[in-house]
C-alpha cells in the first residue's frame, strides 16, 4: 500500500473515530406519551426561566396583542449552547417541538400520509403554503423560496414536511423544516430551522435528528 493509501486510510479512521465519539455525546430527550427525541451536543434545551425565554415571552405577547393572532406554546425548544447563560449567541438555530392532544380519533393514525394520493397531496400543499405565508407575512416575515413538499417516513411514523426560507427585514435568511406528524388523538409539529450561511454547521447534525426522532404509535 503507498503513501496515498495509507494517508486515506488513516484520514477515514479519523473522521469514522470522530463522527463515533460526536454521536455519542448527543443527549436523547423521553417525551411522557409521546416518544423521544436526540439533539446533538451542540444545542440544549431552553432554560424557562432564562433571560432568553422572558424575551421571547414578552415578544410574542406583543406580537399576539398587535396582529390578534395566537401561537401554541412550545413543549420543547432547543437552541444553541450557551444562550441560557449569556443570553445571546453568534449563531442561530432552533429546534422547537409544539403538541396538541384532543379526543380519540380526532386527528388522522400515524400511517394515514403513505396512503393519500396526488390530489390530496395538492390540496394540501395548497393550504399549508398559504397559511404559512400568510401567518409570517402578518409579522413581516417574507417567505423568499418554497420548496416542494414530502411526506416521509420517520421510523414507521408518516410525516409531512415543509420547508421554506424566510427572512425578517433586513436580518440573515433562515432555512425552516416543519415536520407535521398526526397520531390519532394527537399533533405534532416538529420545526428546525437555521441561517441559510451557517448551513455547514447545523444540516448534518439537523438531519440526524429527524432520522433519530421515535414517536410512540397511539
Amino acid at each position: 500500500m503507498g503513501n496515498t493509501n495509507f494517508r486515506l486510510f488513516y484520514l477515514l479512521i479519523f473522521l469514522a473515530f470522530n463522527s463515533f465519539v460526536h454521536s455519542q455525546n448527543w443527549k436523547t430527550y423521553v417525551l411522557t406519551g409521546i416518544g423521544k427525541i436526540s439533539i446533538p451536543p451542540t444545542l440544549e434545551l431552553r432554560d424557562e426561566n432564562s433571560l432568553v425565554q422572558k424575551i421571547y415571552d414578552h415578544t410574542i405577547n406583543q406580537i399576539e396583542k398587535t396582529y390578534n393572532i395566537e401561537f401554541p406554546p412550545a413543549t420543547m425548544t432547543f437552541q444553541p449552547v450557551g444562550l441560557n447563560l449569556n443570553g445571546k449567541s453568534e449563531n442561530y438555530s432552533r429546534i422547537i417541538l409544539t403538541t396538541s392532544k384532543s379526543k380519540k380519533n380526532e386527528y388522522p393514525d400515524s400511517g394515514y400520509l403513505f396512503t393519500i394520493g396526488e390530489t390530496e397531496k395538492n390540496k394540501l400543499e395548497e393550504f399549508f403554503k398559504t397559511e404559512t405565508v400568510n401567518s409570517l407575512r402578518k409579522i413581516n416575515i417574507e417567505v423568499l423560496k418554497w420548496f416542494k413538499p414530502e411526506i416521509i417516513n420517520i421510523n414507521g411514523i408518516s410525516a409531512y414536511k415543509m420547508s421554506y426560507n424566510r427572512r425578517l427585514g433586513s436580518n440573515p435568511v433562515v432555512y425552516v423544516e416543519v415536520y407535521k406528524i398526526f397520531n390519532n388523538d394527537m399533533s405534532i409539529d416538529l420545526t428546525l430551522s437555521y441561517r441559510v450561511e451557517e448551513s455547514e454547521i447545523w444540516s448534518s447534525d439537523f438531519s440526524q435528528v429527524i432520522k433519530k426522532l421515535h414517536i410512540n404509535k397511539r
